[in-house]
């Protein structure tokens, strides 16, 4: 099992005073990388636990089911989450106006980790330094706290968007 904890550790691993000189580039994108990553998979595992169940982790629909979420559809998502209120068509399927302020914090940390992510990954012009790295990773940690806490019934609403379309 992918554990979020292990990659925010991880990131932060990275980011550990280096014996002599500067900070490595390639250990900073990766620590914004991994931050990203830790809470991408809260979210997946808090998907499969709501849908298939926390007993069933080793099962196959559970795995289905966490890999079913992709990061186009995440981001997209929860840029329409932000909105306050929500769009017409969110509201009337969810019957509500606006999320609770933890799973907005998870929504705009993962547009904001996903956009960090995709420049360290891929921008080979862009240059990151160590409150970047530390920024990312501690944004991610709040996050998968925030998702932690968030009342019950707004993630169930939250990850039946992820999960499935809102039609109508």
């Amino acid at each position: 099992m992918i554990e979020p904890q292990q990659l925010l550790d991880h990131a932060a691993s990275l980011i550990k005073k280096p014996n002599r000189g500067r900070y490595k580039e390639t250990e900073l994108r990766r620590s914004i990388s991994a931050s990203y990553y830790a809470l991408f998979h809260a979210i997946l595992r808090e998907g499969a636990d709501l849908t298939i169940g926390r007993s069933h982790r080793r099962s196959a629909a559970y795995s289905i089911a966490y890999r079913s979420l992709d990061h186009t559809k995440l981001k997209r998502v929860c840029e329409e989450v932000r909105r306050s209120p929500l769009s017409a068509r969110y509201r009337k399927a969810l019957r509500i106006s606006s999320f609770s302020n933890d799973i907005l914090q998870v929504a705009f940390a993962v547009v904001k980790l996903q956009e960090w992510r995709h420049d360290a990954e891929y921008n080979p012009t862009s240059s990151f330094s160590f409150v970047d790295a530390l920024f990312t990773n501690s944004m991610a940690h709040e996050a998968v706290i925030a998702l932690e806490r968030a009342p019950p019934e707004q993630k169930r609403l939250f990850i039946s968007l992820l999960l499935f379309d809102v039609r109508g």
